[in-house]
């Protein structure tokens, strides 16, 4: 008895339309509610402040955009008008460098960094210098990168599959896992090893005589201090 294949598509390249809008990535951001504006007082000494974030992305594929939002806070609300600017550190470097200014809304005290288009893991750094009425702070953010990894699977005998892919930005000669697991609630297991071509390719042969029933796979491709662990845009699941 032969076997059956299906994929499961987990992500996918973004649209160009997408892109050219610059459109933040569509996984789901880490978000919290904004803070209430703060109704001007005058006090004789400067009021302690902090960054509270409202919305942020732990994680973006590589290649799209991410977003930064946030307000400079008391402890009676959102400090409107206030002057922030935006520090980048690539992973791997220890220099903070200035990319930008904004000024936090007039109504909701909600400053926005958008179009942040990350090569690599980075740290994200908001700092706000003061006046005399509210203190200084800073907040940072670090958002990792997902490397690209598009993939396809075809059957070539009735128990003999081909596994290919290849992976983004460059990753030459280097480690991919081929992972698979027996049921929809059970761990991945690393069955094979492979590494890359010298141009961003891998490759598997899946042979499934003896297995019964269904078994789902997929290829990672393991993280590092620039990029984090990422997996195939597909689950592939073949059924005995």
């Amino acid at each position: 008895m032969g076997s059956m294949l299906a994929g499961l598509l987990l992500a996918g390249p973004a649209s160009q339309a997408a892109a050219s809008a610059c459109a933040p990535a569509p996984n789901q951001p880490d978000m919290l509610e904004p803070v209430n504006t703060l109704v001007s007082s005058v006090s004789p000494i400067a009021t302690d402040t902090r960054i509270h974030w409202t919305r942020w992305h732990k994680r973006v594929l590589y290649g799209r955009y991410s977003e930064l939002r946030g307000q400079v806070v008391t402890d009676d609300g959102a400090i409107p008008d206030a002057s922030v600017d935006l520090y980048t550190r690539r992973a791997g470097s220890s220099e903070w460098v200035k990319r930008r200014s904004t000024t936090t809304d007039s109504d909701t005290g909600v400053f926005v960094f958008d179009c942040l288009r990350p090569r690599v893991t980075i740290s994200y750094r908001v700092v706000y210098d003061g006046t005399l009425l509210y203190e200084a702070t800073r907040g940072m953010r670090t958002t990792r990168v997902v490397r690209r990894v598009p993939d396809s699977m075809s059957q070539v005998a009735p128990e003999r599959f081909r596994y290919r892919g290849s992976v983004e930005p460059s990753y030459a000669e280097r480690r991919v896992l081929l992972q698979r697991k027996a049921c929809t609630s059970c761990r991945w297991n690393t069955v094979q090893r492979t590494q890359t071509n010298d141009r961003s390719r891998w490759r598997f042969t899946i042979n499934t005589s003896g297995y019964s029933g269904r078994r789902w796979f997929r290829a990672v491709v393991p993280g590092d201090k620039f990029y984090a662990r990422s997996v195939s845009f597909h689950v592939w699941r073949i059924t005995s």
